[in-house]
């Protein structure tokens, strides 16, 4: 009986070890949304503010009945069933029917997120983009690392803009609008069956007039199994479990920097720019500056000026964390730093003489105090 007891333990260890659950990347924000709508502006506010709040979302604002509106969002907003505008989904488990002409949706969206991001995921999900001027090549990776018991599993791919300078309802602009899905709004089938890791390429290219600054790029692996029912609350959503969700910049998080002088005598100031380009869009971005040799030797500032008072050669490392994407940079042996060059000041009068005088280009200066 103790074999079989030990046997069992030993079993149920290495079940929990393989079958290990992995925590949520992005909490993915789909809102039914339209210029034309009065109270959809607190849910785009609301939206704004999970991002500068540093919250962990991927924010897809599929439009209806204006300019904006495309087969995508409008088959997006036709899967949730849409009971009326604005309606936010927060991972397909959760909803928020309504919103606000003039106050952000934030407090209402923070619970719901809240109740999201905390959710493992049984699959791990990474995405790497490659460009050829217009062309995009993106590779999504899915590793099952837990149970799924969803028979029907669906990869959507978003491309999102925002920043467009557009005036409605009393707002100027409009964020994360659903431009592009890719091969298109019905996704790709993806099936654990043949194993634990699957892949699926994206191939597509950008209009030139698309401005990739403003752009994100967003994978959402979606549970489509029917007879999951609907979202409770007053206005009924469809409910779809999304699985796993990551986004990128179209422009991807690229760290760099420049330095004010590079070759300088002990005790010069020196500014640094900071330089970094692309990364989520509308979220914080901190810094991490390493100086060694000056002072002071570390700062968060976005563009520090710090003062060398060592003297050698020196390397400059900096941080940035933009919504919770991290990259570095280390420029090696960057700043140089000599002794001063010159006459040490004497106390009391300095008398210099130069001779022969006239010269025949060769001199000879004597200093005496």
């Amino acid at each position: 009986m103790k074999k079989i007891v030990l046997s069992l333990a030993l079993f149920v260890s290495i079940t929990a070890v393989i079958a290990q659950n992995v925590p949520r990347e992005m909490v993915a924000l789909e809102i039914g949304t339209g210029t034309w709508c009065t109270y959809c502006p607190g849910a785009s506010m609301g939206a704004d503010d999970l991002l500068a709040n540093g919250k962990f979302v991927a924010v897809v604002e599929n439009h209806n009945g204006d300019g904006f509106a495309n087969i995508y969002s409008n088959a997006r907003n036709s899967m949730w069933a849409i009971p009326g505008y604005p309606t936010a989904t927060f991972d397909g488990m959760l909803s928020v029917v309504g919103g606000s002409h003039t106050q952000s949706m934030y407090s209402n969206y923070l619970p719901k997120y809240n109740g999201s991001i905390g959710v493992e995921s049984p699959v791990a999900m990474t995405m790497e983009v490659e460009q050829t001027d217009a062309d995009y090549t993106v590779t999504v990776e899915m590793i099952k690392v837990g149970t799924i018991t969803a028979t029907n599993i669906v990869l959507y791919f978003f491309v999102t803009e925002s920043h467009i300078q557009h005036n409605w309802q009393g707002q100027t602009h409009l964020n994360f609008v659903n431009r592009l899905m890719v091969p298109d709004q019905n996704g790709t089938t993806v099936s654990f069956a043949g194993g634990d890791v699957q892949t699926v390429e994206l191939n597509f290219a950008l209009d030139s007039s698309f401005p990739v600054e403003n752009g994100e790029f967003v994978a959402m692996l979606q549970n489509k199994t029917p007879g999951q029912g609907v979202i409770p609350g007053s206005y009924p959503v469809n409910r779809w479990e999304v699985i796993q969700t990551v986004k990128k910049g179209v422009i991807d998080l690229t760290v760099d920097f420049e330095a004010s002088a590079t070759l300088i005598e002990k005790n010069t100031p020196v500014t640094f720019t900071n330089n970094t380009t692309g990364g989520y869009i509308g979220v914080p971005e901190t810094y991490e500056w390493f100086f060694p040799g000056a002072e002071p030797d570390y700062s968060t500032d976005e563009s520090p000026t710090v003062t060398y008072t060592q003297i050698g050669i020196f390397d400059v490392t900096l941080i940035v964390d933009r919504g919770g994407q991290i990259d570095t940079i280390v420029k090696t042996d960057l700043i140089q730093v000599d002794p001063p060059v010159g006459i040490d000041e004497q106390p009391g009068a300095i008398r210099a003489s130069v001779y022969p005088n006239p010269s025949n280009g060769q001199f000879r200066v004597e200093i005496a105090t």
